[in-house]
């Protein structure tokens, strides 16, 4: 009788992980081993009060019970924005009785903020209109030179030949050119008000 060897491959993958493992959101379908109300009180024994858990009841999503969401979004978005983002781009892909994390980041942007931080402006409205046309001037041509100066330092890095060699340098100089100006301009009128 022959030996036979018996032989099967190991594949290992391991990392640290942080309790509880997900951080912004999980999307709870139907019929989830653990149940809704289970994976609440674990997140709640765990970190109390940073998670809150909707039920969804959408006749187009029926494989979806629930989400649990950290309170942390919710102070910075709504939760019908949040639920609104979630039923476009996530709902559709999850079954009937599967668990999903959701990495779900927020970046607040505000634009056109303005006040008087370093300089009081008088009252006179030559000087609130110089005022407001250098800060406008400054904001909204700082923003395109920025994204000119990071575009051609992309095209620098990227494989090029021929003329097109010089085409990165010719941007970047035109561009810091343009943003010197703007730059001293801006300087210039705010030192005269």
């Amino acid at each position: 009788m022959d030996k036979q060897l018996l032989s099967y491959p190991i594949d290992l993958d391991f990392e640290p992980i942080r309790l509880p493992p997900v951080t912004d959101i999980l999307v709870l379908g139907k019929k989830t081993p653990q149940g809704k109300q289970g994976i609440l009180q674990a997140f709640e024994l765990i970190l109390p009060d940073v998670f809150e858990m909707l039920e969804i009841n959408d006749s187009t999503f029926p494989q979806i019970d629930g989400i649990i969401v950290n309170k942390a979004i919710l102070s910075k978005i709504p939760i019908e924005e949040v639920t609104k983002v979630l039923k476009e781009n996530v709902f559709p892909y999850i079954c009937r009785g599967e668990t999903i994390k959701v990495n779900f980041n927020v970046h607040i942007y505000k634009k056109g903020i303005r006040g008087n931080w370093a300089m009081k402006i008088g009252d006179n409205d030559t000087e609130k209109a110089k005022y407001g046309f250098s800060a406008e001037l400054f904001h909204t041509t700082k923003n395109p030179i920025q994204v000119i100066l990071n575009a051609t330092e992309l095209l620098r890095h990227s494989p090029v030949c021929g003329e097109r060699e010089m085409l990165p340098d010719s941007i970047t100089s035109n561009a810091k050119i343009i943003d010197m100006l703007f730059s001293n301009y801006t300087r210039l009128i705010l030192r005269t008000l």
